[in-house]
């Protein structure tokens, strides 16, 4: 039994492969209000790659998400960019399968909240979904 519930655990990490040391995931909904209002489900990974401390306004981290769209279940959108600023005033633009967005927001140890203009305008309100402190993908 032990190394049956051994060798899950050692699946469940290889799994986990793409999550590197530190990364920050966020999971929850976006809402569009135009040009067509609307919204669906997010997955956001921020990764930090030029942190100092978390109110240093030259703070620099990497980011992508996924995004679902309610009115069309099957469509996926991805997209990533470059994150910068200080964690209580973080601004973004990022690109993507879908357009090109400009966000700004915030994070905290449990959240992330932020409202984007581009293709659409709307807000995303996130919960923070898991911390890996170590990476399990050698």
């Amino acid at each position: 039994m032990r190394n049956r519930i051994i060798k899950c655990l050692i699946v469940i990490f290889c799994l986990c492969g793409s999550a590197k040391v530190r990364d920050y995931i966020y999971q929850g909904t976006y809402l569009t209000t135009s040009p067509r209002p609307g919204g669906g489900s997010m997955t956001f990974v921020l990764t930090p790659i030029g942190v100092k401390n978390a109110k240093d306004k030259n703070n620099k981290y990497k980011c992508h998400f996924s995004a679902t769209w309610n009115a069309y279940p099957g469509d996926v959108f991805r997209a990533s960019g470059t994150v910068y600023g200080p964690i209580h005033a973080l601004k973004c633009n990022v690109s993507g399968s879908n357009g090109n967005y400009n966000w700004a927001g915030y994070v905290t140890k449990d959240e992330m909240k932020a409202n984007f203009t581009g293709n659409y305008q709307g807000s995303l309100h996130l919960k923070r979904a898991i911390h890996l402190e170590k990476n399990h993908a050698k």
